[in-house]
């Protein structure tokens, strides 16, 4: 069997997520920083009338960046109970179609942004190795439950309870 992923970048490096998991693309716009949210929330976007949370996997990792980039695009994505969030990439790169047989464990020592443990597998592509994100795990925990609860709160301006 194959599947299909899309495939993005975060500082030079090549990251994947399964296609399914994956709302659209669209290009970086305006985000609306968020008072009391986490420091990987960098803001809220309106999307077609829904308020979104964008999220920096970076700054939620604490990751150094080894070269300054604007980011592009951000990946809008399920986050469950009918919610989306935004994930902010450098840039989304392509779709590619992959064998599920050459997707291989992530090895612990691996050196990419995002830690081991939260990466599906890694695959190798001509002369690329492609780490694809486990992005459910990531989102279960950035507490995205708590966030939606903070985000709409400020967006509707209603007090804190």
């Amino acid at each position: 069997m194959s599947s299909q992923v899309v495939v993005f970048k975060l500082d030079a490096q090549d990251y994947a997520v399964p296609i399914l998991e994956v709302r659209e693309v669209i290009k970086t716009p305006k985000i609306t920083p968020v008072p009391n949210c986490p420091d990987y929330v960098l803001g809220i976007i309106n999307l077609r009338g829904k308020v979104v949370p964008i999220i920096n996997l970076e700054k939620k990792f604490n990751l150094a960046r080894s070269r300054v980039t604007d980011p592009q695009d951000v990946l809008i994505i399920d986050s469950g109970n009918e919610s989306i969030s935004g994930i902010l990439v450098d840039k989304v790169d392509q779709v590619l179609r992959v064998d599920d047989a050459e997707i291989k464990p992530p090895p612990k020592m691996v050196e990419g942004k995002i830690s081991d443990a939260y990466l599906k597998g890694v695959v190798a592509v001509n002369d690329r190795l492609i780490l694809i994100v486990d992005l459910a795990k990531i989102l279960s925990e950035l507490g995205l439950d708590q966030l939606e609860k903070i985000v709409h709160n400020e967006s509707n301006e209603s007090p804190h309870s």
